[in-house]
């Protein structure tokens, strides 16, 4: 959906694919009959809209690197151990045996924790450094100028209450972007 000036509206665009077909991750018995033949003596419906998101953390993103000619030691609240391993064996110049990957508590991941950015800028900076080992904290601003996005996403949810006010049907419709398709 253009708006004058040919910007889409996000929005729009969001709610008008809600209405129509497109792949279903469960179906169990007819919830458009329930809600529509008479099972349903009330129904509720609801939209929600989630923005484009930045994960912000709970805990600075922080990583400690290590790296030596003989092997490299990665401190790091991560949620991809083997990507920091191979990482770490790129930017190191050794094999990933010889990446040690210390996972400490993330404090948080969100989905953020799987990023490798903030584990690079450690390793980078330690390497540059003549091995020595280097903490690297970032503030929120570093956080949320190198955030990676969480799409945004549109729901549409309609319930079937019966007289006894319990459900007797739902439908959830999703409609976002798939949060691979920068990879």
């Amino acid at each position: 959906v253009r708006e004058p000036g040919g910007d889409v509206n996000v929005s729009r665009l969001f709610a008008e694919r809600a209405g129509q077909a497109g792949a279903v991750a469960r179906h169990d018995g007819d919830p458009e009959g329930a809600i529509g033949g008479g099972a349903a003596a009330r129904t509720i419906e609801a939209d929600y809209e989630l923005p484009f998101l930045a994960h912000t953390t709970m805990e600075p993103m922080n990583c400690t690197a290590h790296v030596r000619p003989d092997g490299v030691d990665i401190w790091v609240p991560t949620q991809f151990q083997t990507g920091a391993q191979g990482l770490g064996a790129q930017i190191g110049g050794v094999p990933p045996e010889k990446v040690q990957v210390h996972t400490t508590y993330l404090g948080g991941g969100f989905g953020r924790r799987f990023e490798m950015d903030f584990i690079q800028e450690a390793l980078e900076t330690s390497k540059a450094s003549g091995g020595v080992p280097v903490k690297v904290i970032w503030s929120r601003e570093d956080d949320i100028r190198n955030a990676q996005y969480r799409p945004a996403n549109f729901h549409r949810l309609r319930a079937g209450l019966g007289a006894d006010g319990r459900p007797v049907a739902w439908t959830h419709r999703i409609v976002a972007p798939t949060i691979m398709a920068r990879w």
